[in-house]
């Protein structure tokens, strides 16, 4: 279990109200966009909404908006927190990379809003768009049995059958305390036939995307992405 996973036990939902809290905090301080990566120079950012859901919108500068293919990005956090700003690193640079716009919905989040509220929301979004071993992190997001983790749209592994999706790039790392999980739905979508890469850095932690000033593995994790995602929007 996570040092933040133990956190969250012990204190309860106060206890992960003001973490999170604090964690936003951390990410608005410009003196630390050394450790969380600042925006992108070559992406504009923007809000908009839909559907009451916040989002963060990043767009190559170089070119219109308009025409460009979409990648919706749903931030980490366990369900319980996280924001569009805690991705702002990689979105920005995916814009700009790929020539994509790149969506980030602020979802919302448990324990005020337990499951299915953040699902309804990235559903809610997409539509719009149409028209991107946690221990007590968990708990308050399928509830304290954990039954509603059952839910295949909670673990989208245990799901009927992955045939007919899409390909997919799974990026896990060797220290992350829920590496397993991720490569056993890696392995199923293989298993189903779907195209399906796995990256797992080997001197890299769970989040390790999100904090490109003390982790070397977050730029090779970015490249990774970008290759993917040229790959499969030249193929569209």
């Amino acid at each position: 279990m996570t040092r933040t996973a133990v956190q969250v036990q012990d204190r309860g939902v106060d206890g992960l109200v003001e973490l999170r809290r604090r964690r936003a905090a951390l990410l608005a301080d410009r003196r630390l966009t050394w450790v969380f990566g600042a925006d992108e120079p070559g992406a504009t950012v923007r809000e908009a909404w839909a559907g009451g859901i916040r989002m963060r919108i990043h767009a190559p500068r170089a070119a219109p908006s308009s025409g460009r293919p979409i990648v919706l990005a749903f931030h980490g956090g366990g369900w319980c927190w996280g924001s569009p700003e805690q991705s702002r690193w990689m979105a920005g640079r995916i814009a700009v990379r790929t020539g994509a716009v790149v969506v980030v919905p602020a979802c919302r989040l448990a324990p005020e809003h337990p499951y299915p509220a953040a699902v309804e929301d990235c559903w809610t979004v997409l539509v719009g768009l149409r028209g991107p071993g946690l221990g007590g992190i968990v708990g308050h997001y399928l509830g304290r049995d954990g039954s509603l983790a059952e839910e295949w749209s909670a673990s989208p592994l245990r799901a009927r059958s992955h045939a007919g999706l899409p390909p997919a790039l799974v990026l896990t790392a060797r220290f992350d305390p829920v590496r397993s999980h991720a490569e056993r739905y890696a392995a199923a979508l293989r298993t189903a036939g779907v195209e399906v890469a796995v990256h797992r850095p080997a001197l890299a932690t769970h989040a390790y995307l999100t904090l490109p000033g003390i982790s070397p593995a977050s730029r090779a994790g970015l490249a990774r992405v970008v290759t993917f995602l040229r790959g499969v929007l030249a193929s569209r």
